[in-house]
């Protein structure tokens, strides 16, 4: 398995979350979190939230230890069963970052 450059984590899944087959070598979460950073820097706040892309000024970014345990898992849940990152944090109002953090720290709550 390859690790990610950035990070060193194993997770990645190029064609899952909402990833376009692009940046092979970083994980999902380091993805997501370039192409803001990159979005962001590039367009302007304003253009990058119309872009869906939900940066942390836009309120949807959170701590996922501000979230129930019961909300973690059902995102757990829904990422094991296929749902992008971005369809996720849609559902729940928060960011694709956070998606990814509860996605990376917080497996042990899939089976509540």
């Amino acid at each position: 398995m390859q690790q990610c450059k950035r990070c060193g984590s194993l997770a990645i899944n190029h064609h899952l979350h909402g990833r376009d087959g692009s940046e092979l070598c970083l994980s999902d979460v380091c993805y997501w979190r370039k192409r803001f950073e990159t979005s962001a820097g590039d367009k302007g706040e304003l253009e990058v939230t119309q872009q869906g892309i939900d940066p942390d000024e836009a309120g949807k970014r959170r701590s996922p230890n501000d979230l129930p345990d019961t909300q973690k898992a059902a995102i757990l849940r829904g990422i094991r069963l296929g749902d992008s990152f971005r369809d996720l944090a849609r559902e729940y109002n928060i960011s694709i970052a956070t998606v990814a953090e509860v996605d990376m720290n917080y497996g042990h709550l899939e089976g509540l």
